[in-house]
């Protein structure tokens, strides 16, 4: 692990991947990216070749990614602090992943410190869920050229509504629950 030889990801945060399925040479934007398990996977996926920006809001975040980064001595990796509702990167990226903050009591099984944090405001959360989807269809356009992606809400027993696929200058950006 230390000499980075290899990765711990959750089988999820693995089929992401997968589905996402970068490739040598592309550029890939990770929207709320740390700490950076995906964005890590899809630069060795795409074997370090071409470039993933990885963007969340929090500086010290991104530094456990950077230390990754480092660690499994990928050098097309680039972390970038920015608000996904306005990212401050300049497109065309060929694929563009956006996992969406969500209330985490999906995981509580693995993580059951989580009961002890404060209850989260479930409207104030599904609302920045939805800007962040948002941004990403309306960034479509400009970010990305002639491919459909998809985005998605996560977050078990975080109260949504569904929302209808949008389609952003040709490009069909599906949002589901």
């Amino acid at each position: 692990f230390h000499r980075g030889l290899f990765s711990v990801q959750g089988p999820g945060a693995g089929l992401v991947v997968r589905l996402l399925d970068p490739r040598p040479g592309e550029r890939v934007l990770d929207v709320c990216s740390a700490p950076g398990g995906k964005a890590t996977a899809a630069a060795e996926a795409m074997e370090d070749q071409g470039l993933v920006v990885a963007l969340d809001l929090r500086p010290a975040r991104l530094r456990t990614l950077a230390e990754n980064v480092t660690r499994l001595a990928l050098e097309r990796v680039r972390p970038v602090v920015g608000d996904g509702r306005c990212p401050p990167v300049g497109g065309p990226f060929d694929r563009v992943l956006v996992d969406v903050p969500c209330s985490a009591l999906g995981v509580l099984a693995r993580y059951p410190e989580i009961r002890w944090r404060p209850e989260p405001d479930f409207a104030e959360l599904s609302a920045l869920q939805a800007e962040l989807l948002a941004a990403a269809a309306e960034q479509a356009e400009t970010l990305l050229h002639g491919i459909s992606i998809q985005v998605g809400r996560t977050g078990a027993l975080t109260p949504v509504a569904a929302l209808e696929p949008i389609t952003v200058g040709g490009v069909v950006v599906s949002r589901a629950t």
